[in-house]
């Protein structure tokens, strides 16, 4: 990964802040909802929301603002250097890209009906249509520190790489990125993410591991106007 360019703001799209308006008080009496949004059977809807999302569905996309992203790689052949400023991660054979968001913005006690993650490549792709991997981190990295041999400026992965126990054994998820400048999205376990709302300690995001593609991988990271986002769909 080389040649840098150039976490809390929430995008609500499909309902009010307050997505449930008290039972038995119709949305249109006394300004409930708020700018923009308009009454849909019983709660406060966005007007260009989505029409096919049920009624009452919040939807927010964390990482609207980049400040909400973190995200770098950890590059066996450099096992002692940090790439948190770089213009993407990559994904190959003894390199893998950590990505995460802050949730501390995404009201508890919702379900989450969906998650969904977007990324984008940039100039490497997996052409030959194999796969990325994806993990749950469980140690605590820093962006900016974080290297093939340590996670944060004193404290070292229990497995270099962040291999496992520094992460999961099992996936959560699985990427086919096929194409190079194209954007993907990929179904994330709802229980995983009200896992990280649960317990916000646990939140230390994902690992992206070369799964079956035998090419270089290149995700746009924060540092791009192309940087990853997560979707959320809450529904009461």
């Amino acid at each position: 990964m080389r040649g840098p360019l150039p976490i809390l703001a929430l995008v609500l799209v499909g309902a009010c802040y307050q997505p449930v308006i008290p039972e038995g008080v119709p949305c249109s009496q006394a300004g409930e909802c708020p700018g923009g949004t308009v009454c849909v059977a019983g709660v406060c809807r966005d007007q260009d929301a989505d029409p096919d999302l049920p009624p009452g569905t919040t939807v927010i996309t964390v990482g609207a603002d980049r400040a909400q992203v973190r995200d770098t790689e950890v590059s066996r052949p450099y096992p002692s250097d940090s790439y948190g400023d770089q213009d993407h991660f990559s994904v190959d054979d003894g390199e893998t890209g950590l990505l995460a968001f802050d949730l501390s913005g995404v009201p508890a006690g919702i379900p989450i009906a969906k998650a969904t993650l977007h990324v984008v490549t940039t100039d490497e792709a997996s052409l030959d249509g194999g796969t990325v991997l994806l993990y749950r981190v469980l140690e605590r990295w820093d962006e900016g520190a974080a290297s093939w041999l340590m996670r944060t400026a004193d404290k070292a992965w229990t497995t270099t790489g962040a291999k496992p126990p520094s992460r999961e054994d099992t996936p959560i998820a699985e990427l086919r990125p096929n194409q190079k400048l194209t954007p993907f999205d990929v179904s994330i376990p709802a229980q995983v993410v009200e896992g990280w709302l649960t317990d916000p300690a646990t939140n230390f995001g994902i690992a992206f591991v070369r799964g079956t593609s035998t090419q270089h991988v290149h995700i746009a990271s924060r540092e791009t106007g192309l940087w990853s986002t997560l979707t959320l769909e809450l529904r009461p």
